[in-house]
């Protein structure tokens, strides 16, 4: 009868995001939902408040966010980038929190 010793585990093509740590895969989400959540709800906010968007619907206002976007409008970007700085932020709230005990 033969004895076959456990072998290790080598196949690291299995996971690619398995050796992301943490922090990234969440700011990648945080960028995410920057790009694809907040303008909607950006949307629906506007269309509540203030009626029709101008230049059509929801697909019109994603077209003309990342038109803004790729000319380097500021507030675009930071539409974008607002869900990272709260994330920064609550990062930075929890670890002053843990110092502070």
């Amino acid at each position: 009868m033969a004895y076959y010793a456990p072998m290790p585990d080598t196949n690291t093509d299995a996971a690619p995001t398995r050796g992301l740590p943490g922090r990234v895969k969440l700011y990648a989400a945080a960028i995410l939902v920057g790009l694809f959540v907040v303008p909607p709800l950006i949307w629906l906010t506007g269309r509540a408040l203030f009626g029709p968007y101008a230049n059509g619907g929801l697909f019109s206002l994603w077209a003309d966010f990342f038109g803004e976007m790729a000319r380097g409008a500021r507030s675009a970007w930071i539409v974008a980038l607002a869900p990272c700085a709260l994330v920064a932020l609550l990062q930075g709230a929890v670890a002053l929190s843990r110092r502070l005990r």
